[in-house]
């Protein structure tokens, strides 16, 4: 028993040996950064980044960010911080939102004159930018106004997004008919987040088609999205094929077929 015992003791008192040693470098990398000793911060963090330390990471993130004791290298202080922030370090996500928002506000500054020009792909990422903040403030009414303009440009992407402006009332009054309508405008230009978007109407029973059951016409859209690889779409027809009956899932899939053959008779 004594034999049995003794190698587990000392993996125990080598484990903490070794999280002392840890810690205790940790400790002296982080308090050399705070005096400035950025190489013996170095000296002292890197091992503990390379082994995926959330608080080395973070600090030799600022290191490369600022070019302190190290060379200035944006792109590898974003790695350094994506490691932290995905550990759950805030100060390291807050820091990677704050030096993305640098890179969208240069791209910002460069599309605003393509957009104002007519550009209708630089009209739908400024959508895009003011619908989700980046480099900017959220601003709803300037996304609908940029996905607007795109669309009447006939930009696929750009009638799909004015078409979740009008579904989501994002920046516009609610609008399901306006909505259904870009929706399949989208779909048959061949872009299968408009097929996912138009199924989730019926799924949601907002669709204005009264043909047939709206589960059975969602199934339809979601289920030709899905073929084309929508992750999302996937999912929701196998909540769907649970739900339906064997005669509506019939139909559901017949019709997905006819919606199909639609769509490639007018993209050929």
């Amino acid at each position: 028993m004594k034999n049995f015992l003794l190698p587990a003791f000392a993996a125990v008192w080598l484990s903490l040996g070794t999280s002392a040693s840890y810690a205790a470098s940790l400790e002296v990398g982080s308090e050399a950064f705070q005096q400035q000793d950025y190489s013996k911060a170095l000296q002292h963090l890197q091992p503990l980044a390379e082994q995926g330390n959330p608080d080395a990471l973070y600090l030799l993130a600022q290191m490369y960010e600022k070019g302190k004791g190290v060379p200035l290298d944006k792109e590898k202080a974003k790695v350094y911080y994506q490691g932290a922030a995905s550990q759950g370090n805030m100060d390291a996500l807050n820091a990677l939102r704050s030096l993305k928002n640098e890179d969208y506000r240069k791209e910002l500054d460069a599309l605003l004159p393509r957009a104002t020009a007519g550009d209708a792909e630089a009209q739908n990422r400024l959508g895009k930018m003011y619908e989700f903040g980046q480099g900017t403030e959220r601003n709803p009414e300037q996304a609908f106004h940029w996905y607007s303009m795109a669309a009447t440009q006939n930009l696929p992407e750009g009638i799909l997004n004015r078409g979740r402006c009008y579904n989501l009332a994002m920046g516009v009054n609610q609008n399901f008919h306006q909505a259904e309508s870009d929706y399949r405008a989208a779909a048959q230009l061949g872009l299968d987040e408009a097929m996912f978007w138009l199924g989730a109407m019926y799924f949601n029973n907002h669709g204005e088609d009264k043909s047939d059951d709206a589960d059975v016409i969602g199934y339809a859209w979601l289920k030709n999205a899905a073929d084309k690889g929508h992750a999302i779409a996937l999912k929701m027809i196998s909540r769907l094929e649970l739900k339906l009956t064997s005669e509506q899932l019939q139909r559901a899939r017949n019709l997905a077929e006819s919606i199909k053959a639609e769509l490639n008779s007018k993209a050929s």
